[in-house]
């Protein structure tokens, strides 16, 4: 199994598709790879990761909480 840990597109950077073909491209890998499906997640609030996951064709399929005991 393979795991991506984190993308980031420098702000610099956005807005140019640059997401759009990092996604293209890691999904053309776990198809090579035999991949039937791919989960990745977001921090909450993050409108523009989320507009392009959405873009590219990726749904909620489910929420997660997380409460520090700090």
């Amino acid at each position: 199994m393979a795991m991506i840990n984190t993308a980031y597109v420098l702000p610099t950077y956005r807005r140019q598709g640059i997401a759009s073909l990092l996604l293209a491209s890691t999904e053309a890998k776990c198809r090579a790879w035999g991949a039937t499906g791919i989960h990745l997640g977001f921090i909450e609030g993050n409108v523009a990761a989320e507009a392009a996951y959405r873009k590219a064709g990726y749904m909620t399929t489910r929420r997660s909480m997380l409460r520090s005991l700090d």
